[in-house]
């Protein structure tokens, strides 16, 4: 695929599993955390300055999820450079966001992933 860096927080059973892969010439990568729902990296391309990356894949299982909450609560206790979160957090947003499915309202939006937003001050790009 032409990346010759890497790092995989490798799948557990059939599900998670996170790849990341970068061009080393191009990209400076140090991987500061890592578990089956995120890994946190320290980044930056060229003579730019650094910032933090965390790539999500949340649980599809909402209790599994608060760890992850826990895991971003803990990141943004120690963040000191420009913070971007980015994957699938498998938790809504917003009701308006559900198609399909059942009419459950356990499947509505996540009111924890509500609180992490608003209470840390990050934005959903769409």
């Amino acid at each position: 695929m032409g990346f010759d860096g890497h790092f995989i927080e490798e799948a557990r059973g059939q599900s998670g599993g996170i790849w990341y892969l970068w061009d080393r010439s191009k990209w400076k990568v140090d991987i500061h955390a890592h578990n089956s729902q995120m890994v946190h990296m320290k980044v930056k391309s060229g003579s730019s300055p650094y910032w933090l990356l965390t790539a999500i894949y949340g649980s599809p299982q909402r209790i599994n999820r608060n760890y992850l909450w826990d895991d971003i609560r803990s990141i943004h206790n120690e963040i000191n450079l420009p913070w971007c979160l980015i994957g699938d957090f498998n938790a809504l947003l917003h009701d308006h966001e559900r198609h399909g499915g059942s009419n459950s309202n356990s499947r509505g939006a996540c009111s924890d992933f509500q609180a992490c937003v608003s209470y840390y001050g990050l934005l959903d790009l769409g």
